[in-house]
């Protein structure tokens, strides 16, 4: 096992082709896991919230206008936890809160971190911009790693 081993890495290092894929191989794939990983998770929070999700007023602590509409807010939890958050919100979100108000706040009861508030942006963009990125890398990288081994 551990000579062949040693025999592929030769080979790899002896291919140009074969260690230009292995490296984009290796930067790709942890894009590609990644990606799966925050949007299975944005899935699991978003039908956790649909099931079980429950209603609360937080309150607004800072209103921030730069590149993007930030919320800082804060709501206690049926639990007596505070949480504490700062999210991105849609401009007409963010135009009719006020500093000190009131925000809708949805949480899911057994896990207070998983919440969202009215207006807030989804994150959806970030798993799928890596999840693609990745499965370029590694397919680019496979496929020449493949192509770079059986050259030889």
């Amino acid at each position: 096992m551990r000579a062949s081993r040693h025999g592929l890495i030769r080979r790899i290092r002896n291919s140009f082709p074969a260690l230009f894929g292995a490296i984009w191989f290796l930067v790709g794939f942890p894009f590609l896991v990644a990606g799966i990983v925050v949007g299975i998770s944005q899935s699991v929070d978003r039908k956790r919230l649909e099931e079980s999700g429950r209603p609360v007023d937080g309150m607004v602590l800072v209103k921030t206008l730069g590149d993007s509409s930030r919320v800082t807010y804060r709501f206690t939890a049926a639990s007596g936890s505070v949480i504490r958050k700062e999210v991105t919100v849609s401009p007409a979100a963010w135009d009719q809160l006020v500093e000190r108000g009131p925000i809708r706040v949805t949480y899911v009861p057994e896990h207070p971190s998983t919440h969202r508030v009215q207006g807030q942006r989804s994150d959806t963009l970030l798993p799928l911009i890596f999840g693609i990125v990745g499965a370029l890398l590694s397919a680019i990288g496979g496929g020449l790693l493949r192509y770079g081994l059986r050259k030889k």
